[in-house]
Order: C-alpha cells, then structure tokens, then sequence
C-alpha cells in the first residue's frame, strides 16, 4: 500500500522549495578570513536521513521580497 498523501506531501514540498528558490539567495557563508565555508556532506541519521546543519547566507532575490518581507514581519507582531 501507498500512503495516501504521498502526492499531497511531495506537492507541498516542491511548491515551498521552489517558492524559497525563487525568493531567496543561498550562498556560502565566510570565515574570519573571507575564505567560503563549505559544507561537508555529513548526514544525520534517525527515522528519516537529512544533513547535519551548515552555515550558509540567505538574502532575498529582490526588492519587492524584501518589502513583502517586511510586511509580514510587522504584521504579525
């Protein structure tokens, strides 16, 4: 047997994943020295598998993210 929300889950993920994607930019963080910081492809194990956290930078794609962001961080204070 299949899990019925399978298909509901998978949707879910590819619509926030892509929806991060195209609002953001994901960078590589920097030491002290200005040196990239990458990420070593450790995993964590448990009932699921997912790698272990790592820096990065995160900043929006534009302008327009960037003030619907600000909306919605002062509308929900």
């Amino acid at each position: 047997r299949i899990c019925p929300g399978k298909y509901l889950a998978d949707g879910s993920l590819w619509l926030a994943m892509s929806s991060m994607v195209a609002c953001f930019i994901v960078a590589h963080a920097f030491d002290d020295n200005g040196n990239k910081i990458i990420p070593e492809d450790e995993r964590m194990t448990g009932l699921t598998s997912r790698l272990k956290p790592f820096k990065c930078i995160i900043n929006p794609r534009d302008e327009t993210t960037r003030q619907m962001l600000n909306e919605v961080k002062h509308s929900h204070l």
